[in-house]
């Protein structure tokens, strides 16, 4: 629920229209999201016809990595909106990782920031807990399954064949192929999580705005 408190400010600071371009950029995220996740199923079809093929082994990896990139970002955005208007409250270290922003001090002496380089698994462990643990209070972002085993080593063989040094690098065999499958399996149940809380936030978002601020 949208807080008093960020509607008072909504009305004296004229914000709205600041917020709702939020919802807009989320809702054009989430259309890429919903394009690379037919890119990762024509690729996992494929794969599921031609399963010794390592063309269509490599390609599910990286069509696989590019939506789980997205689905993280997506998640950190809605997770990080929520948090602005009011629905809960988080730390300022999670605040900072959820803009996905980093801080040093250059060698002037000025202090600036830049993306965050995080691990992928520590990122996406972080991004998933923290929306589970304010969006749900029944649900965990499960990393004892089996699949979260699978999803880990999954990221290894991005990695492997992304920055290759030999053939063997960029040849993915057929327990390595089932790996991605059950971490693939496991990711897109968190994103189904994350997308029907997404769309019920900014449904209750939008009425909310409209009842109070027209």
């Amino acid at each position: 629920m949208v807080s008093e408190s960020f509607l008072l400010r909504m009305q004296a600071e004229d914000e709205v229209g600041l917020f709702r371009q939020s919802i807009w950029t989320l809702r054009e995220s989430a259309t890429a999201n919903i394009e690379l996740a037919e890119d990762y199923n024509i690729c996992a079809k494929s794969l599921n016809k031609e399963p010794e093929s390592q063309f269509w082994r490599r390609n599910t990896v990286r069509a696989f990595f590019a939506l789980v990139e997205l689905s993280a970002h997506l998640t950190r955005q809605i997770t990080l909106l929520a948090f602005e208007v009011g629905e809960f409250s988080i730390s300022r270290a999670e605040e900072i990782l959820l803009r996905e922003e980093q801080f040093f001090v250059s060698r002037t002496g000025k202090a600036d920031s830049t993306r965050a380089k995080i691990s992928t698994i520590s990122y996406l462990m972080f991004t998933y807990k923290l929306f589970y643990s304010k969006f749900s209070t029944d649900l965990n972002f499960n990393t004892g399954e089996h699949s979260w085993e699978s999803f880990r080593k999954a990221v290894k063989i991005r990695d492997r064949i992304t920055h290759p040094r030999s053939v063997t690098d960029v040849t993915i065999s057929d327990s390595e192929a089932e790996k991605i499958g059950n971490g693939a399996n496991f990711i897109a149940q968190a994103n189904l999580f994350v997308s029907d809380k997404m769309e019920q936030f900014i449904t209750e978002f939008d009425m909310t705005i409209k009842n109070h601020l027209g």
